[in-house]
């Protein structure tokens, strides 16, 4: 499923992904465990046997300024439901601070991003669902 979805994901967003310089997939991988660490423990601590946390990830430029957000789910059982898994995008503030500018439910649906922009970000979307539109620093349904 992660690979389908990272596939899916570069074949739709090629024209948006302008890599930050020193942001890598494994770099942002200890980026989230930092951020998200008490999330993280929390699933794998949720019941015994459960197993750890995977995390999908992609890298896309999404308010071309060429730094990279970071896009991703937690993946676990305890952190999945009928309403789909935790999904989140981060970016850098002028201030070199990570910002989550999204956290939601959202089904596995793979992302969309558009062309077309609001509030100088890309709009985007997952599978199905209704677009997203960057509003007061975070994006919305």
């Amino acid at each position: 499923m992660k690979s389908l979805f990272l596939i899916v994901l570069f074949l739709i967003c090629t024209d948006y992904v302008n890599a930050e310089p020193g942001i890598n997939e494994d770099k942002a991988i200890s980026i989230i465990k930092k951020l998200f660490k008490a999330d993280i423990e929390s699933a794998e601590s949720a019941i015994p046997g459960w197993g750890k946390v995977d995390i999908e990830i992609t890298l896309l430029d999404l308010n071309n300024d060429y730094k990279n957000e970071i896009l991703f789910r937690l993946l676990h059982r305890s952190s999945c439901g009928s309403q789909g898994c935790s999904t989140f995008i981060i970016k850098k503030t002028e201030k070199n601070k990570w910002q989550t500018i999204l956290s939601e439910m959202i089904t596995h649906g793979d992302i969309e991003v558009f062309k077309e922009t609001f509030n100088k970000h890309n709009i985007i979307n997952f599978g199905d669902g209704p677009k997203l539109k960057y509003t007061n620093g975070s994006y919305v349904f």
